[in-house]
């Protein structure tokens, strides 16, 4: 859905402001439940409604983060991705997953990426939202990873390879939904790795070297 930009806004309920001034992701407010991309009958999203859904992102019980586009002028955006994250009590109760969820996870509700660009569009709104569990503790407990379903027919639950693309792998095997996970100890390992090797990089080549530059007057 477009919307203009400019005007009134609608009033959101959580802090922040609800839309960025240039392309990219923020965080999920209650009022982008009305902008998320329409699903069809397979998606969690429709079978939860609207009102559900928004009722739990005012309560905290359902997060994420959207991805959104503004045009050259900026006088309109579009919400164009969304991550949702479920907390294990509600994932528990079955009405909105196929299954429960690890007690040291959050659980991945649905991931709507454009079409245009799906697995870029889903690597920023899975890593925004890992960097997020990441620095906060969500609910008081650290978050240890991020868990969801794959169905290959889902639009809102891909399928074994686009999840793995996405850095998820296979956590409890099924016919129909199968799990995946994704550890964010891995992924912030991997960071601190690709920090570490950006520093070697940027460092002097003595200091790359691993020793220490000569000081003058001294012999090399």
């Amino acid at each position: 859905m477009v919307r203009p930009r400019r005007g009134t806004p609608r009033s959101s309920p959580l802090p922040g402001p609800r839309r960025g001034s240039a392309n990219g992701v923020r965080r999920l407010g209650a009022d982008d439940v009305a902008d998320l991309p329409p699903c069809g009958p397979p998606c969690p999203l429709a079978a939860v409604g609207a009102t559900a859904l928004r009722a739990a992102v005012l309560e905290g019980s359902v997060t994420g983060h959207v991805l959104h586009e503004v045009d050259a002028d900026g006088s309109t955006y579009r919400l164009v991705g969304a991550v949702l994250l479920l907390t294990p009590e509600l994932a528990a109760t079955g009405a909105w997953t196929p299954g429960g969820v690890s007690p040291d996870a959050l659980a991945v509700l649905a991931l709507r990426r454009p079409d245009a660009r799906p697995v870029p569009a889903g690597r920023l709104l899975v890593r925004a939202a890992a960097a997020d569990l990441l620095r906060v503790p969500h609910g008081g407990t650290r978050v240890r990873a991020l868990e969801s379903w794959a169905t290959g027919t889902d639009p809102c639950r891909p399928g074994i390879g686009d999840w793995a693309e996405l850095g998820f792998s296979v956590h409890r095997a099924h016919p129909a939904h199968p799990r995946v996970r994704l550890d964010l100890g891995a992924l912030a390992t991997w960071r601190a790795g690709a920090a570490g090797a950006w520093g070697r990089l940027s460092a002097p080549a003595g200091r790359r070297a691993g020793r220490a530059r000569p000081a003058a007057g001294e012999a090399t």
